[in-house]
């Protein structure tokens, strides 16, 4: 019994004694020594050169932990001259079996100051991959990333990712085979985004086998949701959930500049809920998708494919009303009355190109209405083509095409048609007062240059015509004044049978020559000019086939859009005076020659004629 014990002391002994030699071996060994053991076990896991500067002496229990400086994992020569990792220093834990029995896992990595550049090919190649095996996961317990860099170099789509002041969870179970979990947060184009989600089967789906994900993106007010099957470097499908009040951080992720229509959009929900995939060649589809804007609800079936040049975005987009409201209302054009001189940024229409059918019930813009809406919008290298089929405007149905050219610099240009219109509805979406009614038909062929609305408008040229039946012209009464009626006798607008006009538009300029009015009173015979950029009119109307025995004389249409004088031609008053009197001398040198009366009345039309100079002269007085 005694000599068993003594044999199992002994035993004991020797044991401790092997034990106390391998830890006092492991303490003489050097640091580097010890630190080159933990990167040949990464080494060997990811088939990638890998180098340090400095380390420092390791910790012992639970596992052998070393702390390692000027970390570089290398990238694919393909992918660049950065390495896949470089790190200002990185806290390794080995556990025991890696040291001594092999196949161990690196149980814990720290990375502090890290810079992690991953590349996606043209041709697909992912520099985080090694043949058919991912290097991401490194068969380890935990990896943490502070005061980290990410770069992610899409040369496939053309796009980069940077985001900066990165920190970083990743959590596997014991075998890599099990779930993961992550979370992340940095800061990318000003914006902070924040990170996480869970893997199942986390080894799998960095080796580009589709597995269950689940996906949490937040930022400012705004948030992603992603719950579906994807993999790494590969496909995805799933439910997408996106909602925001603000669109800038989400577009400041692709671009510096934010296009106007999105600053437009602020302060309204924006959503996005649908079946979205993720195509293994970076295609991205949605469909039974639905898009919000506010109140408003749209259904869309999108694509977004790689195109020649740029993203190729394609589908429908349909729905019921869609309201805009006052952001996009037409007085914003020229607030205060002014064209707005305010440079107009286009250059969104160069990110990506379009090729868009576009049908709804509604669009509300501010206090226009358009109804019926059937386009196609096609995108092409910075122009846009809004080719209309039909949309309904003023009771009316409006056709034809639409030109946004952003290429060297902006211009804009088309040929619309308007038919069946009612002019008041559109005098009261336009200008919110109704000035004239009527029904009828406008066309319009037209080109505009310029990086702002003055500029466009100030040079515009333009070739059209205008015909309206029906209708009044509110707050003046052109035959009266035509006939020069007293103030108190003047009706309170001119009602009309058809009003005609073919017009042209040189250097902003509205210029016709050939303008018709008729009513039951009568005509007028127009020609003049409107200077748009100016917003002042200049027209004269002549009188004709007026049925009183009164010869009516020319009415002037002067001055601003905003103080319209109308009043009879001065020139033409002074001119029927004069006539009038050289008519008086004439017959009174008659009647002396004649040996008849040469003192009388005057005949009723000349003292007329003489009162309407004096009251003329009176008013431009």
């Amino acid at each position: 019994m005694k000599h068993g014990l003594r044999l199992l002391l002994g035993i004991i002994g020797a044991l401790a004694t092997l034990v106390l030699l391998a830890v006092v071996a492991f303490l003489l060994m050097p640091a580097e020594r010890l630190a080159q053991v933990a990167i040949d076990r990464l080494a060997e896991q990811t088939g990638r050169e890998i180098t340090i500067t400095a380390a420092e002496r390791p910790t012992l229990w639970p596992d052998v932990g070393i702390l390692v400086e000027g970390l570089e994992v290398s990238n694919p020569i393909w992918a660049g001259s950065r390495p896949l990792l470089r790190a200002e220093t990185a806290q390794i834990q080995v556990g025991w079996r890696a040291l001594f029995g092999g196949g161990g896992r690196v149980d814990r990595l720290e990375l502090r100051g890290a810079d992690l550049t991953l590349v996606r090919g043209d041709d697909g190649q992912l520099s985080w991959r090694n043949g058919d095996a991912s290097l991401l996961p490194l068969a380890l317990e935990r990896a943490e990333v502070e005061g980290g860099r990410l770069r992610f170099l899409d040369r496939a789509a053309g796009t980069t990712l940077d985001v900066r002041q990165l920190r970083a969870t990743l959590d596997l179970d014991e075998d890599a085979g099990g779930s993961a979990a992550f979370a992340a947060a940095g800061v990318t184009r000003g914006t902070l985004m924040e990170l996480s989600g869970t893997i199942t089967r986390a080894a799998a789906f960095f080796d580009g086998e589709a597995q269950p994900i689940r996906l949490d993106l937040l930022w400012g007010d705004g948030s992603l949701r992603f719950n579906g099957r994807g993999a790494l470097g590969g496909g995805a499908e799933g439910a997408l959930e996106m909602r925001a009040d603000d669109l800038e951080p989400v577009v400041r992720l692709v671009r510096s500049e934010v296009p106007d229509l999105v600053t437009r959009l602020a302060g309204r929900e924006i959503s996005v809920n649908g079946t979205m995939s993720l195509a293994e060649g970076g295609s991205l589809h949605l469909r039974d998708g639905v898009i919000g804007i506010g109140e408003t609800r749209l259904n869309a079936a999108l694509d977004l494919v790689r195109g020649e040049d740029r993203p190729l975005l394609r589908g429908t987009i349909t729905g019921g009303e869609i309201g805009l409201g006052e952001p996009f209302a037409m007085g914003q054009l020229a607030p205060d009355g002014e064209w707005s001189r305010e440079r107009l940024d286009v250059s969104g229409l160069f990110d990506l190109d379009a090729d868009l059918t576009v049908r709804a019930d509604a669009l509300q813009l501010g206090s226009l209405t358009l109804d019926g809406l059937d386009l196609r919008v096609a995108l092409t290298r910075g122009r846009v083509v809004f080719d209309i089929a039909r949309i309904g405007l003023a009771e009316g149905q409006l056709a034809g095409e639409f030109v946004i050219n952003g290429r060297g610099g902006l211009s804009v240009g088309g040929e619309l048609l308007l038919a069946n219109a009612e002019a008041a509805t559109l005098f009261e979406a336009l200008t919110e007062a109704a000035p004239m009614t009527g029904s009828g038909s406008a066309s319009i062929e037209f080109l505009g240059v310029g990086n702002d609305l003055y500029t466009i408008i100030d040079g515009l040229e333009a070739e059209g015509d205008l015909s309206l039946t029906r209708g009044v012209i509110e707050g003046f009464d052109l035959p009266g004044l035509a006939r020069n009626e007293d103030e108190d006798a003047l009706a309170e607008a001119t009602a009309f049978d058809r009003l005609l006009a073919d017009f042209r538009v040189r250097g902003g300029v509205v210029i016709s020559e050939d303008l018709l009015l008729d009513g039951g009173w009568g005509g007028f015979d127009g020609a003049g000019e409107i200077d748009l950029a100016e917003r002042s009119v200049g027209f004269r109307l002549s009188p004709r086939n007026f049925s009183e025995r009164a010869l009516p004389v020319p009415v002037l249409l002067t001055g601003t859009w905003d103080a319209i004088v109308v009043q009879p031609d001065a020139a033409a008053l002074q001119a029927r005076a004069e006539a009038a009197a050289a008519e008086r001398a004439r017959a009174a040198e008659v009647a002396r020659l004649l040996g008849g009366p040469i003192e009388g009345d005057a005949p009723e039309d000349d003292l007329q004629a003489a009162e309407d100079v004096e009251a003329v002269e009176e008013a431009d007085e």
